[in-house]
């Protein structure tokens, strides 16, 4: 059986990778730098706020 804390580090890992590939599709798609993403991110996230 796996702990709790082993399953949310699992999860955290898979979210975190899941982010980082869909960032890269995104990125060949627009031909756009990963940092222009990134900005654009967290332009969003604090327009959310």
């Amino acid at each position: 059986m796996f702990s709790v804390q082993q399953i949310q580090q699992l999860t955290e890992r898979l979210y975190f990778m899941l982010i980082t590939i869909s960032i890269l599709k995104n990125q060949q798609k627009k031909g756009s730098t990963l940092q222009d993403d990134l900005l654009f991110k967290a332009r969003a996230q604090s327009s959310h706020r």
